[in-house]
């Protein structure tokens, strides 16, 4: 906005600056707490510009301009209407469900379900949720607790109502197939407010491709681990000629590196980590990259299973302009969000400078770009 009319982005010269004035409303029911005020930009198609600092290094695709202090509302809020049969009664509190269809989610997952809690009387100590997902032939298949909400719920007060989301993540090592969503609210001691656990909506967990032996052959094995549970155990890239002990592969502005990353995990991560290949080149500039999830989003981080092996195509392309000259290639993960990248370490536990590996091969660019 500039001068309080609307002046798109494709229409600013460079050098000329435009204020923005937004008043996000605040959701209803919003649980009290403290809360980063985030800005993300995206282009016309919905796709997340990153950030960089003066120094330029990556800030990720969430810049963080503050934070923000959500207090109690001056007078509770009272039940929240809700649909016939799906209210819940649990101790001082009652729960309002929604009337959700049959969910598929694929192995590895997280579920994401929003529950309206109200207080008829003030609770005055903890209240834990226990969610479960049960089978045909497991009762118990899995089980996670968390606190029944963010803002303790001894803080409550009479009538106070608040939509509260809940993420449940599925075990990579839980076998696909059908099974029922159960919920139960646990005491400060543990013991359960329902005799039996309630019954939410039908979950179909769907299988993934999932690989646990290294191939065979693999031409360049490496043993480097980024964070706690991801290992980069080797890469394979066509066309490379060994002279001594220097590898190089010949390219010409304008081609595509056909390179395949080896990972092998402990288990999954807690964020979705993004795969970042950059082609460095003489003047320590990029003339190519690729910035994605492994395997083309088909395959997120945070659905690794425990010594899964994961096969990572990568094209990778030179860009048209690239000067002649020697060039290497450096690999790491990064959180989107942050932009903060997975350390890595090489076998004996050495950090590696910058997080990130640079693979032991020369990419000599001939000719030069237009």
């Amino acid at each position: 906005m500039l001068n309080g009319v609307d002046f798109p982005t494709s229409a600013w010269i460079p050098g000329e600056w435009a204020d923005g004035t937004m008043k996000p409303k605040l959701p209803e029911r919003i649980v009290p707490g403290t809360y980063v005020v985030q800005l993300t930009v995206t282009d016309a198609y919905g796709a997340q510009l990153g950030a960089w600092d003066a120094a330029g290094t990556f800030q990720g695709v969430r810049v963080p301009l503050g934070d923000v202090d959500i207090t109690t509302p001056a007078e509770p809020a009272g039940p929240a209407a809700c649909t016939e049969g799906r209210t819940l009664a649990a101790g001082p509190f009652t729960a309002c469900i929604s009337d959700l269809p049959p969910q598929a989610i694929p192995s590895g997952d997280t579920l994401t379900l929003a529950l309206i809690w109200s207080s008829i009387t003030a609770p005055e100590t903890e209240y834990r949720t226990r969610w479960r997902l049960s089978g045909s032939s497991d009762p118990v298949a899995l089980e996670q607790i968390t606190d029944l909400c963010t803002y303790a719920t001894s803080r409550w007060r009479a009538g106070d109502s608040f939509k509260i989301r809940y993420d449940l993540r599925i075990d990579p090592a839980l076998q696909a197939g059908l099974y029922r969503l159960t919920l139960n609210v646990l005491t400060p001691d543990g013991r359960p407010l329902w005799t039996e656990d309630k019954d939410l909506l039908g979950i179909e967990i769907t299988s993934r491709d999932r690989l646990f032996e290294l191939p065979a052959g693999i031409s360049h094995p490496l043993e480097l681990t980024l964070g706690a549970t991801v290992h980069l155990r080797g890469f394979d890239l066509p066309g490379i000629s060994a002279e001594g002990e220097t590898r190089t592969v010949n390219v010409q502005p304008g081609d595509t590196l056909p390179l395949t990353l080896y990972w092998q995990a402990d288990g999954p991560t807690e964020l979705n980590y993004t795969v970042f290949v950059h082609l460095v080149g003489p003047d320590g500039r990029l003339h190519g990259q690729s910035d994605r999830f492994p395997v083309g989003g088909r395959a997120p981080t945070t659905s690794w299973a425990p010594d899964q092996v994961i096969v990572d195509e990568i094209p990778l392309s030179v860009v048209a302009d690239a000067p002649a000259g020697s060039y290497h290639i450096a690999v790491g993960m990064y959180d989107a969000t942050s932009g903060g990248r997975l350390p890595i370490t090489d076998v004996s536990g050495q950090a590696i400078p910058d997080d990130q590996a640079v693979l032991p091969v020369e990419i000599t660019v001939t000719g030069s770009g237009p």
